[in-house]
């Protein structure tokens, strides 16, 4: 699904998009929280599908991470060992 108001790609389930905050469910009614209804559960969703979006990211860049520092540690283990075998 996209965002109807900057176009980006969000999750089916999604009620907020992650990108600039568009409510994506159209049949909610904004009278409720002019009434002084408890707007918590709203608020609790935006903050779960940032921490989801966060997680996401920070799963990315540990993969990642942990790639080139793998590749750096073989690359070094290999010169050590073959300096190690021609002397």
């Amino acid at each position: 699904m996209y965002c109807f108001n900057c176009g980006r790609e969000v999750r089916d389930d999604s009620r907020f998009c992650k990108y600039c905050g568009t409510n994506l469910i159209e049949d909610e009614e904004p009278e409720a929280h002019e009434a002084g209804e408890s707007g918590g559960a709203d608020v609790d969703a935006i903050a779960g599908e940032a921490v989801d979006a966060d997680v996401e990211q920070g799963s990315q860049a540990f993969f990642v991470i942990s790639r080139v520092a793998l590749f750096v540690a073989s690359v070094l283990a290999l010169y050590f060992i073959l300096n190690f075998i021609r002397n």
